[in-house]
Order: C-alpha cells, then structure tokens, then sequence
C-alpha cells in the first residue's frame, strides 16, 4: 500500500487500494491511453466542471460479445468475457476534433485478453462493475469516474497518481523520463516496429 497525492488543491492524499473506486477508474484510465494512443485530454477533462455532452461517457463505451453489439451487457455478461470478445470505444471530441467530425464514427475495439494483466478491456469490465452506470444515465456519466458519486477523473488527479506511482516503483532516471503522454509514444512506436504504414499509424493514433 502507498500514499498518492489526491491531485487536489488542498494536497490530500489517497491510500493505494486496487479495489477502490478510484484506482479501478485510474487503472482502467492508463491502460485504455496505452492501448488506445489517446492524449490524456482525450479521455478526460481538465477539471470535473469542464464535464460536458462532448465528454468521453460511460455511453461511450459498448461491448462485443460473441460477435453481438450490447450497449449495457449485464454482469454475468461481462464476467464471462472472454478471447474474441472487445470492449468498443467511440472517441470523443478532441483538439483536433472539437466536434467528433474525423473520428467519432471511427469505434475503437480493444481485445480481450484472458490472462493479460494490461488488457485495457478487462481493466474497463471492472470498472463497468465496481461502478455499474444504468442504461439511460450512461450518456450522463463520465467514463473514468474519482468516485462513487461518478464526479469525473481530473487531470491534476491522474498525474498525481502515476507519478507518485512512476516514482516509488521505478528507478528515479526512469521515472522522469515517462508521463501519462507515454502511452500515445508506445502505441505509435509498437505500430511502427509492427511495420504499419504511417497512414495506418496516424489514422490509428488520430493524427490530423
């Protein structure tokens, strides 16, 4: 267990605990920005009261299983997830998309992986059932919630916590070499050494 700063202005601090709320939404935070390439502004608005129609919701996300779209699986659904199944997310509004006009007809389908400990879809099939959001208020509510309560994951919150994080559990010369940015790197750089062509990578990436 590790202290983490809060991220708030009053400098609180939060205990480590992979079963709270918060960290299941962070955890599934990071790893969707890995696996997805997305800048941190991409999933999250700066602060709680920027939340809007344009945000990332809890709507966003949608599952495909055994080959069928659902937009609210049910529990049991999504515990018995397994290879071949996605969790599929629309994109939201962007910087270079401020009105989801180049990508948010483009879903993203994240695989799941049974076993692999940062498969982002099993990280958000956790959330989706730490946290269930009902069906009508899933437009309403943001993706990656700071609380039970749905108040939307701020960005001073996230970068607090990876980096209280980054430097209690790397080496210190590491540590300041990565960021929440360093997920849309490694995303661009896999593809890459994967030999997709810079068009693929860009439009996978959503570069303009």
């Amino acid at each position: 267990m590790l202290d983490a700063p809060a991220g708030s202005p009053g400098g609180s601090r939060r205990r480590v605990d992979w079963l709270a709320i918060y960290f299941v939404s962070w955890r599934a935070f990071v790893l969707t920005t890995r696996q997805t390439g997305a800048r941190k502004a991409d999933l999250l608005d700066v602060i709680p009261e920027e939340f809007s129609a344009g945000s990332l919701t809890r709507g966003s996300l949608k599952w495909r299983i055994n080959g069928v779209i659902y937009a609210t699986p049910s529990n049991d659904m999504l515990r018995a997830l397994k290879d071949g199944d996605a969790a599929v997310l629309i994109p939201s509004c962007c910087k270079n998309d401020p009105f989801g006009m180049h990508f948010g007809d483009s879903p993203i389908y994240l695989p799941v992986m049974i076993g692999d400990d940062t498969c982002a879809a099993l990280a958000l099939r956790d959330l989706e059932l730490a946290l269930p959001a009902p069906g009508p208020l899933r437009a309403r509510l943001p993706l990656f919630p700071a609380d039970a309560s749905h108040t939307p994951m701020s960005h001073a919150e996230a970068d607090a916590t990876f980096d209280a994080l980054a430097k209690t559990t790397l080496d210190p010369a590491v540590a300041k070499t990565i960021s929440l940015h360093s997920g849309r790197v490694w995303l661009a750089c896999a593809l890459f050494a994967a030999r997709h062509a810079p068009g693929v990578i860009q439009r996978m990436v959503r570069w303009r």
